[in-house]
């Protein structure tokens, strides 16, 4: 029964994405607050969040997830910037630059310490702990999706494993 109700779910989330074969006419901004609808769903049904639950747990879930989106976006500028400039920067230049790399690495772990605690108040240790890999799936389920309907489309050839 519960591998039926897992079964039934993933299909429901991946009936959901037609949204990635819209025109080109819809904006990146739309498909992904689809996808994050999705995931709320995928996430909510998954943890069997209870609505008192749920209603404590979106806020804090999302300021973390804000949290790390720019903490990577900080990281992904200066990366960048040191990958796009490494021929011309000088040797303190880059010690700089990778010493802030690791900095935001080290934020983005200080981050997630931080509101694992947070969640673990409201949901509990165990839910916690299903939290990080039910994202992981999320995230696999979502890629392989994609990669089908680009496969199907013709922009993207099928991968072959060597």
């Amino acid at each position: 029964l519960k591998i039926m109700k897992k079964l039934a779910l993933i299909l429901f989330v991946l009936a959901q994405l037609p949204v990635f074969a819209q025109p080109k006419g819809e904006g990146v901004k739309a498909k992904k607050e689809k996808v994050e609808q999705l995931k709320i769903a995928y996430l909510t049904k998954h943890l069997e969040l209870t609505t008192e639950e749920s209603e404590k747990f979106w806020p804090v879930y999302n300021e973390m997830s804000t949290k790390l989106r720019d903490n990577n976006k900080e990281r992904m500028k200066i990366s960048k910037e040191l990958r796009d400039n490494l021929e011309t920067l000088k040797e303190a230049e880059i010690k700089t630059k990778m010493e802030a790399i690791l900095n935001t690495e080290q934020q983005e772990v200080n981050i997630k310490k931080e509101y694992s605690s947070k969640i673990a108040a409201i949901i509990g240790y165990k839910k916690s702990v299903k939290l990080v890999s039910l994202e992981r799936q999320f995230r696999q389920e979502l890629k392989k999706e994609l990669e089908k309907r680009k496969s199907e489309s013709g922009q993207n050839p099928p991968r072959t494993k060597e």
